[in-house]
């Protein structure tokens, strides 16, 4: 249940605009660390010559720049909310997607994919999010954090196929600028609708 039942008596209770940015930015961040990749991995490797390891390599980068990012996150999100974390990420992770369409090395890659953009997503991500609905549900805190968590599943299941036909009709470099573009548009106006916590 939300933290007060005036406040849910007043109208929607605000914290359920928390859950819907929290589904959106979900929905990108982990669908753009992990799961639309595999979509680009045939042209990639067949145009430069790199083996499989070598272009997953970058998602096990990813995963040791993930962990020390929440320790970062972790630290600050008490103190300053997570709108600017999802500001920043959102300009993050949009310019690390658009730049992939322009890259020519496998360090390049691994730059990118592996480093920037894990940031990108770890700052908009399930961590932010989690933290925010904390301080705006008590009673029906899981079910909030379970609800914004299916963006999670959702991206997996929406965005391959999107990624696959886009890279099949323009090219892998022109999709990952193409999506670059569309994830700057969709996560940037989810900062304007998260609050710290209810009193502001």
């Amino acid at each position: 249940m939300p933290l007060s039942s005036s406040a849910s008596s007043k109208g929607l209770y605000y914290g359920y605009w928390i859950v819907v940015a929290g589904f959106v930015t979900q929905f990108v961040a982990v669908g753009m660390a992990n799961y639309v990749v595999g979509s680009f991995m045939i042209p990639m490797t067949e145009e430069f010559g790199w083996t499989r390891a070598e272009f997953t390599a970058s998602r096990s980068i990813g995963q040791v720049v993930m962990a020390c990012t929440g320790f970062v996150i972790g630290s600050h999100i008490d103190r300053y909310g997570g709108r600017p974390f999802i500001i920043v990420g959102s300009f993050i992770l949009a310019m690390a997607i658009y730049s992939l369409g322009s890259i020519s090395s496998l360090l390049q890659w691994w730059l990118l994919n592996g480093l920037i953009l894990t940031i990108g997503a770890a700052l908009i991500g399930n961590l932010v999010i989690n933290v925010t609905l904390g301080k705006w549900f008590v009673e029906r805190r899981g079910r909030a954090v379970a609800v914004a968590g299916m963006g999670i599943s959702l991206g997996g299941i929406v965005l391959p196929p999107i990624a696959t036909w886009m890279v099949d009709a323009y090219g892998w470099r022109e999709s990952w600028q193409l999506l670059g573009m569309a994830t700057f548009l969709i996560t940037l106006p989810m900062s304007a609708i998260v609050r710290r916590r209810p009193e502001d």
